[in-house]
């Protein structure tokens, strides 16, 4: 049976910034591991933080990123990150 990461075709609920966090299970070919160290400190905190106001005790064991292969996949990342550099300046970098 295929994964949830095997092809998120045009569902738009889909996240678009390519940014999965997993809690186990099988992950593709298709998910790649994180390099950056600052970028996974950012989304490990974000995650739990936003986790822990929902009541919920919560650990990030892997912080791993979609590899966008399609020119749409690739044109919703570029879309969100235009998005989130405006939200981060709009609040002043939070």
């Amino acid at each position: 049976s295929p994964s949830q990461y095997d092809s998120a075709g045009d569902d738009e609920s889909v996240v678009s910034d390519c940014e999965s966090v997993t809690s186990g299970g099988h992950v593709s070919e298709r998910v790649v591991r994180k390099t950056d160290g600052a970028d996974v400190n950012f989304i490990r905190s974000r995650f739990v933080c936003g986790m822990s106001t929902q009541g919920l005790k919560v650990e990030a064991v892997s912080i791993r990123r979609n590899s966008c292969s399609t020119v749409m996949a690739e044109a919703r990342v570029q879309s969100f990150q235009i998005f989130a550099r405006a939200v981060a300046k709009l609040r002043h970098g939070n």
